[in-house]
């Protein structure tokens, strides 16, 4: 019998990492809603899909998602570029353009979902604000965030205060993500819960991360706002644009911020005697290096020549 048991399950999410998902629509050239579908592509975790380079045309009964060309689950509403997609929403109308097409199937809110048609070559925007956020109120403007591949989204050293805040996509309220627990959770689409951010004991500098595919987030007390430590016999200069540093004859790691605390690159060095090197900052912008090693902590603020 738990063989059966173990079959069935192993059947269950095997056919739950096969369906697939594809837009169809008087605004998809050559996939009509009598046509076959477009298919988007998994990306291997039977929740989100993308398709690059999509053209579209302008029609007011637009398009809908569907699952595995049929219409017994399909996700639609009334928001573009990107939006909240209810199943069986009314039509999403469409605006002629060329897009990378992102689709999110959210399983803690009823199967409902979340999409966002960009422009082609570029990435959702994710920022955040809140009572928490400091210079960045629920009034806006967001703090945006970082992010190489459209998934991964960080900050650092960001100056919060006990408080509410949400992360929110492309600085609007159509993809939002609120929740009830910190530092570390799981984002709540559209939820009605701000994140509570507690400070009180912390230096109240945090770095973020937020990842758009699990909806997962962390908040950890910067090293940015360690305070330093230094020993007389050691000398750290910013000259130009080299570091230069006297007297530390340890391995230290070296780390470059721009002014809103966002980690530009992060890398060891086996320090000598005379240690100098080039670093890659920005020319004519003011921004921060830090070293650290077990026996010294020091951070500069700099301005690359």
């Amino acid at each position: 019998m738990k063989k059966i048991y173990f079959f069935i399950a192993l059947m269950l999410s095997l056919s739950s990492y096969s369906q697939s998902v594809g837009i169809l629509g008087d605004g998809v050239p050559g996939h009509g809603f009598a046509d076959a579908d477009l298919n988007l592509n998994p990306v291997g975790d039977g929740v989100n899909f993308v398709l690059m380079n999509v053209t579209l045309t302008t029609a007011a009964n637009g398009l809908k998602f569907r699952q595995d060309d049929a219409w017994t689950t399909n996700w639609a509403n009334t928001q573009f570029p990107n939006g909240r997609g209810f199943l069986s929403g009314v039509n999403i109308p469409t605006t002629a353009g060329t897009y990378d097409i992102y689709f999110h199937i959210d399983t803690f809110n009823g199967g409902n979902s979340t999409y966002s048609f960009q422009p082609a070559g570029t990435m959702p925007s994710v920022g955040i604000l809140g009572d928490a956020v400091v210079g960045h109120s629920f009034a806006g403007p967001d703090l945006v965030m970082t992010t190489t591949d459209g998934i991964n989204y960080t900050l650092d050293a960001v100056d919060l205060i006990s408080g509410g805040m949400k992360f929110r996509q492309d600085g609007n309220w159509n993809i939002n993500w609120g929740g009830s627990s910190f530092p570390n959770g799981t984002g709540e689409i559209d939820s009605a819960n701000n994140i509570p951010v507690t400070t009180a004991g912390t230096s109240g500098k945090f770095d973020i991360t937020f990842n758009r595919n699990t909806n997962e987030f962390t908040f950890t007390e910067s090293t940015l706002s360690l305070g330093d430590f230094t020993n007389a016999g050691i000398q750290a200069q910013f000259i130009g644009s080299n570091l230069v540093v006297k007297g530390l004859n340890e391995e230290a790691t070296i780390s470059g911020y721009d002014l809103l605390g966002r980690k530009l690159f992060s890398f060891k060095r086996d320090m000598k005697s005379n240690f100098q090197e080039n670093l890659p900052l920005p020319k004519n912008q003011i921004g921060l290096v830090r070293i650290e090693s077990s026996s010294f902590q020091k951070t500069l603020k700099v301005v690359p020549q």
